[in-house]
């Protein structure tokens, strides 16, 4: 059995105008159950069904001639919480509060939200139903949309539910790497990293290849990193930077080379 539930809402600060795309999926019906105390789950199968309906939704929008959208840890939050206090209420409905929920700056949202239990691939079908709804559709194949947050939470008797949290920023409002003030660490063991560059005050996540990185101290432009410098270190590393919109970009000037 399968019904549609098209909602919108939301403002841009700036057009004070409706810019938000959001469409509910039921793909499966069933009864509904109330709880009084919401859980979030997150079981490591439930990470692996979220990492390919990302994998998916990227491929239909390659398919289609657009970016890939990024994918942004606090809307990953925003939607695997919502996805789980579905799960624990037994019901199908859009987050009532989204809107406050993502992350300031953004110029337009939309969220999709979809249910199945049963099959070999909840979640598989859960795309499908995706794709085959014109309101679902439309979100994930916005040319618009930058960014992208999906949460899974499923159980045996419950089923799965998905959740997908759209949204548009600027590209001046991600983090931004514009050098690197030592390309060059000589040497084993703990070693510090100065990084400049743009909005990096909630930079939370830092990588060097596969080094161990701390991060220490995260300003607007300039945050500074300890890397523990191995013997196998490889000689060329990129470094990347994790805000709430996303990792930083790789170019030349994010290159550590590693002198041993």
């Amino acid at each position: 059995m399968m019904s549609f539930a098209p909602t919108s809402g939301g403002m841009t600060p700036r057009r004070w105008r409706l810019t938000v795309l959001a469409t509910a999926l039921l793909l499966v019906f069933t009864a509904v159950g109330v709880s009084n105390a919401p859980q979030v789950f997150a079981a490591p199968s439930d990470a692996k069904a979220r990492n390919q309906l990302v994998k998916k939704l990227n491929a239909l929008r390659k398919a289609n001639g657009l970016k890939p959208l990024i994918v942004s840890p606090a809307l990953r939050s925003v939607a695997q919480k919502w996805s789980g206090t579905q799960l624990s209420r037994g019901t199908l409905e859009h987050n009532p509060r989204v809107g406050s929920q993502v992350p300031s700056g953004w110029q337009r949202w939309g969220e999709n939200v979809g249910w199945a239990r049963g099959y070999s691939s909840n979640t598989d079908v859960i795309h499908q139903g995706w794709v085959s709804s014109p309101g679902h559709y439309d979100n994930m194949v916005h040319p618009d949309f930058t960014h992208v947050g999906i949460g899974v939470a499923s159980s045996a008797s419950g089923g799965t539910y998905a959740t997908q949290v759209f949204a548009t920023y600027p590209s001046s409002a991600r983090p931004r790497i514009t050098k690197l003030k030592r390309s060059t660490l000589k040497g084993t063991g703990w070693r510090k990293v100065v990084v400049h560059g743009k909005k990096l005050n909630r930079v939370n996540k830092a990588k060097v290849g596969k080094l161990r990185v701390r991060v220490v101290k995260p300003a607007n432009k300039k945050v500074v990193l300890r890397v523990k410098v191995t013997a196998k270190a490889k000689k060329r590393l990129q470094v990347k930077l994790r805000a709430p919109l996303g990792w930083t970009d790789t170019s030349k000037k994010t290159v550590l080379r590693i002198r041993k």
